[in-house]
C-alpha cells in the first residue's frame, strides 16, 4: 500500500490445486488484471497422496490458466507467477515434482513462473506440525517479501 501497488487476495480455506482452474479464478484474474500472482497451493494435495505425475498435471493445468491471463502492456499473456510451497511437513510428498512442474510448466509469453522453497525455512510451526504459528507465518511472509524484492 505505501508503495502504491495494488493488491487483490483471494482464497479458500482447505482447497487443492484442481479447485483453482474454475470460473471464480477467470473473474478475478479478469478483475485484477495482475502482472504478478502468488500461488500458494500444494499442502492439501500432499495430504491426498498425490502421484508425482497427477501433481504435475494439476500444476501444469492451473499454470495453463493463468498464462492465458491478458498482462496489462504486454502484446502477450501471462503475468508472472511465484509459487509458493508448502512449508516443512510431517508427511512426505512429491515436493520435488511440484517445484519442477512449476519451473518447466509456464509459458506465458511476458511472464516467468519461479518456485520458492519454502520446506528449506525454519519456521515456528503450531501444535498440528503443518500450520505456523503468528510468528512463523510473519517470518514466512518475511522471507516471501525478500525473495520478491
Amino acid at each position: 500500500k505505501d508503495a502504491g501497488i495494488p493488491f487483490f487476495a483471494s482464497s479458500k480455506i482447505g482447497s487443492r490445486i484442481n479447485e483453482w482452474h474454475g470460473t471464480r479464478l477467470g473473474d478475478e484474474l479478469t478483475h485484477a488484471r495482475p502482472t504478478i500472482v502468488l500461488v500458494a497451493l500444494g499442502t492439501n494435495d500432499f495430504y491426498a497422496t498425490p502421484t508425482a505425475e497427477k501433481l504435475a498435471g494439476e500444476v501444469g493445468d492451473l499454470l495453463e490458466r493463468l498464462s492465458q491471463e491478458p498482462v496489462p502492456d504486454c502484446y502477450g499473456a501471462g503475468p508472472d507467477v511465484l509459487w509458493i510451497g508448502p512449508p516443512a511437513l510431517p508427511i512426505d510428498g512429491p515436493i520435488e515434482a511440484l517445484e519442477h512442474a512449476v519451473q518447466t510448466g509456464y509459458e506465458g509469453a511476458c511472464g516467468h513462473a519461479d518456485y520458492f522453497p519454502s520446506q528449506s525455512l525454519d519456521l515456528r510451526m503450531g501444535p498440528d506440525g503443518i500450520h505456523p504459528t503468528a510468528a512463523g507465518f510473519a517470518s514466512w511472509a518475511g522471507a516471501i517479501w525478500k525473495h520478491l524484492s
